[in-house]
C-alpha cells in the first residue's frame, strides 16, 4: 500500500505564478540581449557607412585662345651659296647704288675680329696696361698676362742657378750657354724638369718687352723672392693654328736670348747658344738695328710654308744670363708683303708683331709709345690663334 501526497491548492497557485515570472524574465532577458546586439552591429555598420571621404579640389587655369598658325611655304629647290674658303680674309664689300648718307671711317684699323680674348676671366682688368705682374692684369704682351683668356701662350720661368729642390747649381756664361744648348733641343720636360721653377704660369700673346730690368722677369712669375735676375730662362710653347696659306719668317732679338723652334726644328736663334749648323738669313748682313743696344741687329730666321688651318707647334724660349737689362721683341713676316720701311735703319722693313691674339688699341698705343723711333706695322698682322 504505497501513499500519495497531493499538493494543496495555495501550493499548486504559487509554483504557477513562479513558472510564470520565471518565463516572462527569461523573454525579457532575450530581448534585451537581442537589442544590445541590433545596436552593436547598427554602430559597426553605421561607421563604415558615414565615414568622411576626402574631396579632391581641382583649379584650372585659363586657357588663352588658341590662334591659328600660318603655315609657311617652304621652297623645295633653296639656293645655296658656296661657303667661302678658311683661307679668305674678310673684305669691305662696296654697295652698287650709292648712299646719300655719310659713314665716318674710324682711323684705327682692326686687324681681326674676336671672340675669345681678353687676359682676365671675367673680362675685367685684364685690358689694363700691365707686363704679367702675377696679378692677372696685362694684355698678353710683355712677359705675359696672369690668365689663359689672353688666348697666349702658357709660359714658365726656371732658375738655371738651382735645382728643383732650391740646391744651388754652378752657373757661369759659359755653362749657361751649353744647359740652354741642352735645353732648346726639344725643351723636353725630362731637361727643364732639373731646375727650379717660378710658381706662377703666364700667358703670352705677343713678346714686345722694352728694355727694363732684368728683374721684371722673375717678379712677373711671382719668383721675386727665390729667383735672383740672373741665369733664368722662360719658356712658352703651345700649338697654334695658321690664319693663311703662305710662305712666312719669325724675326727679332734678345737681351741676351732668344730661340723659336716649330714642329722641333730651330727657325731663329739670337744669343751665344747657337745650335750647331744654324745661321741667320739675310737681310741680316745691312745691319738692322735692334730697339735695344747699339750694335744689337735684328736676326731673321728660316722661312716656313704654311697652310691655311694647319696646326703647328712653337717653342719660344727667352732668357738673360748676367742680370742688368733685358729687351725682348719677335716679329713675323709674310713673303711678299707690302711693308713699309725705315729709310733711317738701312730699309729695315717695317714688320707686325707675331701674335696669338688681335692688338686692341691700348695695346697699339702702349707699343708705340715703348718702342718710339722703332716702327711697328700693326696694319696687316696674321694672328696664328692658340689652338683650344
Amino acid at each position: 500500500m504505497s501513499l500519495h501526497s497531493k499538493l494543496s491548492p495555495e501550493a499548486l497557485m504559487s509554483l504557477r505564478r513562479q513558472r510564470r515570472i520565471s518565463t516572462i524574465a527569461s523573454l525579457v532577458i532575450a530581448v534585451l540581449l537581442i537589442t544590445i546586439m541590433a545596436l552593436i552591429l547598427s554602430f559597426l555598420i553605421l561607421e563604415s557607412i558615414i565615414r568622411d571621404t576626402p574631396v579632391i579640389v581641382t583649379y584650372q587655369a585659363n586657357t588663352p585662345e588658341e590662334k591659328p598658325v600660318e603655315a609657311k611655304k617652304v621652297h623645295s629647290n633653296p639656293a645655296r651659296k658656296p661657303s667661302a674658303p678658311s683661307s679668305a680674309i674678310a673684305r669691305v664689300i662696296g654697295a652698287n647704288a650709292e648712299s646719300p648718307v655719310a659713314v665716318p671711317v674710324p682711323d684705327q684699323v682692326v686687324t681681326e675680329p674676336s671672340l675669345d680674348f681678353g687676359s682676365s676671366d671675367d673680362f675685367g682688368k685684364g685690358w689694363e696696361d700691365g707686363f704679367g705682374d702675377g696679378s692677372g692684369a696685362g694684355d698678353g704682351g710683355g712677359f705675359g698676362s696672369g690668365s689663359g683668356a689672353s688666348g697666349g701662350l702658357p709660359g714658365i720661368l726656371y732658375d738655371l742657378k738651382q735645382d728643383r729642390g732650391n740646391k744651388p747649381l754652378p752657373q757661369s756664361m759659359q755653362l749657361y750657354g751649353s744647359t740652354l744648348l741642352e735645353i732648346q733641343e726639344g725643351f723636353r720636360d725630362s731637361n727643364l724638369n732639373k731646375y727650379f721653377r717660378a710658381p706662377k704660369v703666364l700667358y703670352l700673346t705677343h713678346l714686345a718687352v722694352p728694355l727694363k730690368d732684368a728683374s721684371e722677369g722673375p717678379s712677373s712669375f711671382n719668383a721675386q723672392d727665390s729667383i735672383k735676375p740672373t741665369y733664368w730662362m722662360a719658356h712658352y710653347s703651345g700649338t697654334l693654328v695658321v690664319p693663311r696659306t703662305g710662305t712666312y719668317r719669325f724675326s727679332g732679338t734678345g737681351d741676351n736670348y732668344l730661340h723659336v723652334r716649330i714642329d722641333g726644328k730651330t727657325c731663329l736663334h739670337f744669343g751665344n747658344s747657337v745650335p750647331k749648323g744654324w745661321q741667320p738669313t739675310p737681310p741680316t748682313a745691312q745691319n738692322h738695328q735692334s730697339p735695344y743696344v747699339k750694335g744689337w741687329h735684328v736676326h731673321y730666321g728660316d722661312w716656313l710654308n704654311f697652310r691655311a688651318g694647319q696646326e703647328i707647334r712653337i717653342d719660344l724660349g727667352i732668357g738673360e744670363s748676367g742680370g742688368g737689362m733685358v729687351g725682348f721683341i719677335l716679329q713675323i713676316e709674310e713673303r711678299g708683303g707690302k711693308y713699309r720701311t725705315d729709310t733711317k735703319n738701312n730699309n729695315r722693313p717695317i714688320l707686325p708683331l707675331f701674335t696669338t691674339a688681335p692688338f686692341s688699341s691700348e695695346e697699339i698705343q702702349r707699343l708705340r709709345s715703348e718702342f718710339g723711333a722703332y716702327e711697328i706695322d700693326f696694319t696687316n698682322v696674321p694672328v696664328f690663334r692658340l689652338r683650344r
